[in-house]
């Protein structure tokens, strides 16, 4: 129970940053849904969703950034570790990244979070 309380902690990091825009959530080639990004940290992704997602759920989350005043896609292994309703708006559901991802990734997300994103 601790370490899930450790998990769900690390949605309010100090290193979150506000990071919104429009992504998909890949949960195979053919099933795949769009949410709204809310924040991001070094461990993972909020995103709002009008329908719930399953805790432990396996997903891939795509969305563009700017890197360098050039635009770029991104394209991120995570899973579901909560989903908590958030009244009219939807669900806020916390992604975190695969522990695999690759040092080009990594380097994105702090990106992201350091705000050298444009």
């Amino acid at each position: 129970m601790a370490s899930l309380l450790a998990l769900l902690d690390i949605s309010v990091a100090k290193d979150r940053r506000m990071f919104r825009r429009r992504a998909i959530l890949h949960f195979s080639e053919v099933h795949f849904t769009e949410v709204k990004t809310v924040d991001i940290d070094p461990h993972g992704i909020n995103v709002m969703h009008d329908s719930p997602m399953t805790i432990g759920e396996h997903c891939s989350i795509a969305f563009n950034v700017t890197v360098d005043r050039q635009l770029m896609p991104l394209r991120l292994k995570t899973t579901v570790i909560s989903c908590v309703l958030a009244g009219q708006q939807g669900f806020r559901i916390y992604l975190t990244f695969a522990k695999h991802l690759g040092e080009a990734e990594r380097r994105h997300v702090r990106k992201i979070i350091n705000l050298d994103v444009y």
